[in-house]
């Protein structure tokens, strides 16, 4: 477990390095076309990273056996996502035009790769989970590295090829579908060939397991981007791009937030099922993510537009009334990422109405209110901050329910 955390962090960290390299290269207009379209990738993937714990947990449990069996069911699982990639590649290339307008983007072919490339996601993820689950952590690990530093290595090398913003954003995809390949090389030397007598379960069944995680991860990475899509659409393109800047430099406790989440699942977890209080593995990580604010808001304060500039470079540092709000927002929304996660560990759900009403209202009030840098930051500031109050409230007066198991992030 305590791998995956390290290499959750470090992949983190490499979505920093990807983040300040490409805006360097690309400048502002550019680079907020490459945020608009990653960030879309970022939402429709997130049901993939739902079926990932899904499918650890349930494979950890030994629901679909071991060895050939387990390849079995990894197949047909496997099936309908390429399938799906084939089917929606075809669409995308059809559509693209369409897809580059819902996206706020001028290109086409950049837009074309959001759906195809949200499918590798989705095997990777599922690959992974059959990994983690059958006690290759290791290989989870290396693949979660792997996959980040391919991002930047893909990307550059497209870009260098003259691609511009397309080829950026095609390392993204291309790095998926390089780590799915490989983890299904290690997964067929590791349980061998699917056993021919059996089928294995469908797909939507994992799904049907799973549909809190889903909705829920889906609505904290809804809230996570919606700020940068709606500025690549309400603000001129060079804005929108500093805006971006400042919003991924104002993410970095969201960040520390996933990989603290490795810890307070599996915990909150064990303490519910020897009838001990977990509330106390929250508080824990909650402590933690205070006391990283400090020092972070801190110099979110004193010297945004030094950060920015030094971060990013000197064209965007305009954005810098931005970045203590936004910074404030988005460590109130890491502990509402880390309250959503302990409930879901102690098999709770009401709260997904509560991440639906902050979706809502955020949404409206940037639609209404976000015409310039600081207007957008305090809309999201001031949604976040009722969303984490009640997050906090709710999981404050949880108690598990029904058989708690632990459960992989």
């Amino acid at each position: 477990m305590a791998g995956l955390a390290v290499a959750s962090l470090t992949a983190n960290a490499l979505a920093i390095a990807f983040t300040v390299v490409f805006a360097r290269v690309l400048g502002e207009e550019d680079y907020g076309s490459l945020a608009a379209l990653t960030s879309w990738l970022l939402i429709l993937g997130v049901p993939g990273s739902a079926l990932q714990v899904a499918a650890a947990r349930d494979v950890a449990a030994g629901r679909y056996g071991t060895g050939p069996r387990l390849a079995a069911v990894t197949r047909r699982w496997i099936r309908p996502v390429i399938l799906a990639a084939v089917a929606l590649t075809l669409l995308s290339v059809l559509a693209r035009e369409q897809l580059a307008a819902i996206t706020g983007v001028d290109e086409v072919w950049a837009a074309a790769l959001i759906l195809p490339g949200a499918c590798a996601w989705f095997a990777l993820c599922l690959l992974r989970g059959v990994l983690q689950g059958d006690g290759a952590i290791a290989a989870v690990a290396w693949s979660i590295v792997a996959e980040a530093t391919g991002r930047v290595i893909c990307g550059l090398l497209l870009l260098g090829f003259g691609a511009g913003v397309v080829g950026a954003f095609a390392g993204t995809p291309l790095s998926f579908t390089i780590a799915a390949g490989a983890l299904f090389v290690v997964l067929r030397r590791r349980v061998g060939e699917p056993d021919a007598d059996r089928e294995g379960d469908e797909l939507h069944r994992l799904a049907a397991g799973a549909w809190s995680a889903i909705i829920a991860l889906t609505l904290l990475m809804v809230l996570q981007s919606l700020d940068v899509i709606i500025a690549k659409h309400q603000l001129p393109d060079d804005e929108a791009g500093s805006y971006t800047a400042a919003a991924v430099a104002a993410k970095v406790l969201i960040w520390v937030a996933i990989g603290l989440a490795v810890y307070v699942v599996p915990e909150a977890s064990r303490r519910a099922s020897r009838g001990a209080a977990p509330f106390g593995a929250l508080a824990r990580a909650l402590g933690a993510i205070g006391l990283l604010a400090v020092p972070v808001l801190l110099i979110f304060l004193v010297a945004p537009e030094l950060l920015l500039r030094l971060g990013f470079g000197v064209d965007y540092e305009d954005a810098a009334p931005a970045l203590l709000p936004l910074g404030t927002a988005m460590t109130l929304l890491a502990c509402c990422y880390l309250s959503g996660q302990y409930l879901l560990a102690l098999r709770h759900w009401t709260f997904l109405f509560v991440l639906g009403a902050a979706v809502f209202f955020e949404l409206t009030g940037l639609l209404v209110l976000g015409d310039g840098y600081r207007a957008i930051a305090l809309v999201v500031l001031a949604v976040q901050s009722a969303g984490m109050l009640m997050m906090l409230a709710l999981a404050a007066r949880a108690v598990p329910r029904g058989a708690v198991a632990e459960v992989p992030v």
